[in-house]
């Protein structure tokens, strides 16, 4: 585990008491307007994570996290993770999973009894290449499928973006907007706000609601707020016409269980700033 001595007295690692309240989808402001909740990204914290889950959820919560993304893992068995979610008062808002977790019917509807314990109502395919604009068109074509497996259980499936997803084709188009343009509007596309390499505000202002999920993470494995994301803009996007359920942070770089505090009070900063 990464902790210092510092960071164990100052996030409180002995116990964590939560209302019944924190654990509710949102929040809500001093006005009584509801506040999008925020969560991390387990991809973060996964080393730690594996090692020791309980002590990284109680972290977390400590933080001042609502609740968390899965990626990839899961280190205890479904109805484990419940339980500590709970006891934390965290809520899950789904996982990154491969694609075809989300294109095969059959792994597809396990994964929607997985999220049914967890809470979690996103399942997500984290990454995914496509040769050609025919290819990206039947991805699209098998999603939207999935969307509708996944609606009937009040779920959604999507993709996260990557930097190979704004590549241009011939026609103009990026392949994100050739899978967005062929996806039903149930499909979720998940902006990652560094991942995006020029212009995330565009691509999220294009596609209003297809974005119920975005990650919120720094360019150059910064923490929020120290690069060159506008993350006062795509805030104010998210909460007026973007119909944005949560905020998801992640980080990529050094120290995760000391970056990823920080991360989520630098985003605070700028979410209440005037």
């Amino acid at each position: 585990m990464n902790f210092n001595r510092r960071d164990i007295l100052r996030l409180g690692l002995g116990s964590v008491i939560m209302s019944a309240a924190s654990a509710a989808p949102f929040a809500f402001a001093e006005d009584g307007t509801k506040k999008i909740p925020v969560c991390l990204q387990m991809w973060s914290v996964r080393n730690d994570f594996k090692a020791n889950p309980a002590k990284v959820l109680e972290a977390i919560a400590k933080m001042g996290y609502d609740g968390v993304e899965y990626a990839h893992m899961y280190p205890l068995p479904i109805k484990e993770l419940a339980k500590l979610q709970k006891d934390f008062g965290l809520t899950c808002t789904g996982s990154h999973l491969g694609r075809n977790d989300v294109e095969d019917p059959d792994t597809l509807k396990r994964n929607i009894e997985n999220h049914q314990i967890l809470g979690g109502k996103f399942i997500l395919c984290a990454w995914m290449r496509n040769d050609t604009e025919a290819d990206w068109i039947k991805a699209a074509e098998n999603f939207s499928k999935s969307a509708e497996i996944a609606k009937e259980a009040g779920m959604y499936v999507g993709y996260h973006a990557h930097a190979h997803d704004f590549n241009k084709l011939p026609n103009g188009l990026t392949t994100w907007e050739i899978f967005a343009d062929h996806s039903s509007n149930d499909v979720q596309l998940q902006m990652d706000t560094s991942n995006c390499p020029d212009n995330p505000y565009y691509f999220m202002e294009k596609y209003p609601g297809r974005c119920k999920t975005v990650h919120m993470k720094e360019k150059d494995l910064k923490i929020i707020g120290e690069g060159t994301i506008d993350f006062k803009r795509v805030i104010e996007f998210c909460e007026t016409k973007g119909g944005v359920e949560n905020y998801t942070i992640e980080f990529e770089g050094k120290n995760p269980m000391v970056s990823v505090d920080l991360c989520k009070q630098a985003f605070e900063k700028i979410r209440n700033s005037k």
